[in-house]
């Protein structure tokens, strides 16, 4: 989906477009990344430091406008007993990412987990084989999944909200750019939202666009 977005952009600007696939963020620096797609949309003390205007007026980093926002939300499979908060949890078998924010986050709660799973995507199968009770991930990786695993009988959760910190707007980070080009591809990112086509490139994945929140 985000190389989807990616293409769009790259053709409206007239430009071509290379992927490399990184782990952590400062690794695209070795790559000479120009945008580095869905990118949490806050800026952070170092990101600051870095969108202030270089020699030429390069921004070293700039955050777009965010086009989407991306939740956290309990996973169960069709049947199971409900889930209305989270001390329905308690005595039950919860697969999350280890050392993520929602880990930390049931950890502070005291509600047990399993950390079993080295991917959201492991962790939605073993939802839905009823090796685990339930599942902590985002909705995105969940529409993909539901979308390509149709017989799957998995259900979010999209009312019960684990906590605020873990639903976020997601924008693009540009590298060594400018304002103008900055400029450009926020006005390409509004009008994609605008006339629908971010919503048809999400409904295309099986995920539910959500606009992103003001704060």
């Amino acid at each position: 989906m985000q190389i989807d977005l990616a293409k769009i952009l790259a053709d409206r600007i007239g430009v071509g477009l290379n992927i490399n696939w990184v782990v952590l963020r400062g690794a695209a620096r070795g790559v000479n990344c120009d945008a580095i797609m869905g990118s949490l949309a806050q800026a952070h003390d170092d990101d600051a430091e870095e969108s202030r205007p270089a020699a030429g007026g390069i921004l070293r980093a700039a955050l777009t406008h965010p086009y989407a926002r991306q939740i956290t939300r309990i996973v169960i499979a069709e049947g199971s007993p409900p889930v209305r908060t989270l001390d329905d949890l308690r005595g039950r078998s919860v697969a999350v990412i280890h050392a993520s924010l929602a880990h930390h986050f049931l950890n502070a709660n005291h509600v047990p987990v399993r950390t079993l799973y080295p991917s959201q995507e492991e962790i939605l199968a073993a939802v839905a084989s009823k090796e685990m009770s339930a599942g902590i991930v985002s909705d995105w990786i969940f529409g993909w999944y539901r979308k390509s695993h149709p017989e799957s009988g998995l259900r979010i959760l999209d009312s019960l909200v684990l906590d605020p910190d873990l639903d976020y707007n997601v924008a693009i980070t540009l590298r060594n750019s400018d304002i103008g080009l900055l400029e450009k591809v926020n006005a390409i990112l509004d009008d994609l939202k605008s006339d629908g086509s971010v919503t048809k490139l999400f409904a295309d994945y099986g995920i539910t666009y959500r606009a992103p929140q003001s704060h």
